[in-house]
C-alpha cells in the first residue's frame, strides 16, 4: 500500500492520513480535529 500524509508547518508534524486509492484523509489517532464558531479548523492533540 502507498499513503499520503498531509502536515502544516503550523503543527510541526503530521495530523493525517490516507491511502492513495481513498478520497478523504484520516485524522491520525491522537488528533482530534474541529470547527469553531468562526469556521476555523482546531487542532488538538493527546
Amino acid at each position: 500500500m502507498i499513503y499520503e500524509t498531509y502536515g502544516m508547518t503550523e503543527t510541526i508534524s503530521h495530523i493525517a492520513i490516507r491511502e492513495m486509492k481513498d478520497v478523504y484523509f484520516n485524522a491520525l489517532p491522537e488528533v482530534k480535529i474541529s470547527i469553531d464558531e468562526r469556521g476555523c479548523a482546531k487542532l488538538k492533540t493527546n
